[in-house]
């Protein structure tokens, strides 16, 4: 059985400071490097604060050893990762490739944007978020920004997001063989899980181009109803991916939700009422369907 929180935090609470002090030493500037040497250090002092926690010599060496081993398909993947990189930049082929992508694109704003965010995810695949950042932002920044006219601010985070989604977007996928490490588990259906459960965090750089007030610096009546329609959009989203139900109703009640996210996502007042009307009814329906359903239904995957 899981333990509660209660539990686990009088049996562990204690390593939450390590994970403290790796927070504050990552904000003071210090390399990742010297901050994760610390909090494992910190990790090892800290387990002497219970006898149960407590790490001995054997332990530690353990520790070390399955630490070294869990690492080697985090390694591998940035390995291979390097390699298809290195050939891309050294080769001139990253220019290149972006110029292809917008040829394709031609006059749409929509194929432009959808291609943008596969020119940043393939380009970043294995790579720091800064790093695949600034390769995105020059190769593809000035096209969005000065041939279909989206705003600079908008356009660049909108970079900003992908270049962090390619950490979990297969094939490389580094952050899921890290999590694959901790968990001992399959890594690529850890990073086809993980798109499923941020498939939201995938559609809200679209959200903010097409929509630019969501991110104005002027507070106004219009910007928070757009900021408020895509949250809204995104819990349409959230609920679309996840909810099961019951009978034969589930899955058009799933597709008339991410019809409603559509709705409001859209940049016209009209289809957002009627996105806003018509989700807020799904909302509830399900709720309601939730509360009546037994413990045994409700958990159902």
């Amino acid at each position: 059985a899981v333990p509660t929180l209660r539990e686990t935090m009088r049996r562990g609470g204690h390593f939450l400071l390590p994970l403290a002090g790796l927070v504050v030493l990552l904000v003071m500037g210090y390399s990742p490097t010297m901050v994760a040497a610390f909090s494992a250090l910190a990790v090892w002092a800290v387990s002497y604060l219970r006898r149960d926690t407590r790490l001995g010599l054997r332990a530690t060496l353990e520790a070390l050893s399955d630490t070294a081993i869990r690492m080697l398909g985090v390694t591998g993947a940035c390995a291979a990762a390097g390699l298809v990189i290195g050939g891309i930049t050294m080769t001139g082929l990253a220019s290149k490739f972006s110029f292809v992508a917008f040829a394709l694109a031609g006059d749409s704003v929509v194929l432009a944007l959808l291609l943008s965010a596969a020119v940043t995810i393939i380009l970043g695949l294995g790579m720091p978020t800064p790093s695949a950042y600034v390769l995105a932002a020059v190769l593809v920044g000035p096209t969005l920004v000065n041939d279909y006219g989206f705003q600079e601010l908008n356009a660049h985070l909108f970079l900003l997001y992908f270049a962090v989604m390619s950490a979990m977007t297969p094939p490389v996928a580094v952050a899921a063989y890290a999590a694959a490490a901790i968990s001992l588990a399959n890594p690529l259906r850890i990073a086809v899980i993980a798109m499923r459960f941020s498939i939201v965090a995938f559609l809200v750089p679209f959200m903010f181009v097409i929509n630019p007030l969501m991110l104005s610096p002027f507070a106004s009546l219009e910007a928070f109803a757009t900021s408020l329609a895509a949250v809204l959009a995104c819990i349409l989203i959230a609920f679309g991916s996840e909810w099961h139900g019951t009978g034969k109703t589930a899955p058009l009640v799933r597709l008339a939700m991410f019809g409603a996210a559509f709705l409001l996502a859209v940049p016209l007042l009209w289809p957002k009422l009627l996105g806003a009307v018509l989700g807020a009814a799904l909302l509830i329906y399900c709720l309601r369907v939730f509360c009546q359903m037994s413990p045994g239904a409700a958990t159902q995957p």
